[in-house]
């Protein structure tokens, strides 16, 4: 089976005696990793999906944490964090802020440590504890079955709970629209984190198709409206709606014709129907399709695609 490239390249960004033993283990921990986590003081731990794996002092994994498990000190991760930061930690003040950093290639590093405070709001951590290495990937055919229901839709909402594959479907599904099979659609990606693209130097890195544009690093609401004012997309595409203001910019989209299609965090429909702001947006008819996916242990797998307004009976 094919190496994961997304794992060789982000324990990379972590210290040689750690990229060395990270590098040990077995191909099909390699192969089916989806994070790696670095928490001071304890066991460094690779979440594949099926399981967590305890990183050995001699290489390989245990399923069971124990005398011979790898513990990794306050100064390998303080070491990891400057690394995943390139030596500039006041150049990602804002990622650091909002507590994730976007590597290369789509992947993110969350952080975890103490907050840094001003008249109530956080504007920085410091003394990192905890990294997350979350692994980007991209799944050929992926988003067949969404896009089989979704094409025609005037808007579509995709809700999972955290680790459930909204991004790594969303990828998919940019890349189908905007590749031309039934048809190109001219997609505008506002790809506030850079996961989506995971644009280089203004070139996306991730399968983005012919007709994609990538807004990288705007704000959500800020990019929907400059997509709409600039590049007259038929989609727009954001992921994990999230505030009030990115909600009022979603029904600037449907008045202006533009389908949208964003992710938001919400395991079942109850859930959803939780969320005022997004619901009235579904009210709106700003959502035509809501698609459910299971959950972690099966990511991008969808368990129910449904109309909004069959949203109110719950």
């Amino acid at each position: 089976m094919q190496e994961n490239a997304g794992y060789v390249h982000c324990i990379g960004y972590l210290t040689p005696q750690l990229c060395r033993l990270l590098g040990d283990v077995p191909d099909d921990i390699k192969r089916n990793a989806r994070e790696i986590r670095l928490r001071a003081g304890r066991s460094v731990v690779i979440d594949t999906g099926g399981g967590l794996g305890f990183l050995r002092k001699q290489g390989g994994t245990t399923a069971e944490f124990g005398g011979d498990s790898y513990i990794i000190t306050a100064g390998e991760v303080a070491d990891a964090f400057k690394i995943i930061c390139g030596y500039s930690i006041h150049s990602y003040a804002d990622e650091i802020r909002q507590g994730f950093i976007t590597l290369k290639g789509g992947h993110r590093a969350g952080i975890c440590g103490t907050a840094v405070t001003e008249n109530g709001r956080v504007t920085s951590a410091k003394d990192i504890s905890s990294i997350n290495i979350r692994i980007a990937r991209n799944i050929p055919g992926i988003a067949d079955q969404a896009v089989r229901h979704i094409y025609n839709a005037k808007g579509t909402l995709i809700a999972g709970i955290p680790a459930s594959g909204k991004t790594t479907l969303l990828k998919g599904i940019i890349s189908r629209f905007a590749s031309g099979r039934g048809g190109y659609r001219r997609v505008a990606v506002i790809d506030t984190r850079g996961e989506l693209g995971a644009a280089f130097c203004g070139e996306p890195q991730n399968d983005v198709g012919q007709t994609a544009d990538i807004f990288d690093g705007y704000p959500k609401g800020e990019g929907i409206l400059m997509a709409i004012r600039t590049m007259s997309p038929d989609i727009i595409v954001i992921d994990e709606i999230g505030s009030r203001e990115e909600a009022d910019s979603i029904m600037e989209c449907m008045n202006a014709g533009v389908s949208i299609i964003a992710t938001v965090h919400a395991g079942t429909p109850q859930e959803l129907s939780k969320r005022r702001h997004i619901m009235q947006l579904v009210e709106c008819g700003s959502f035509e399709k809501i698609i459910f996916l299971e959950g972690r242990e099966h990511p991008c797998r969808i368990k129910k695609i449904m109309g909004a307004e069959d949203l109110y009976a719950y």
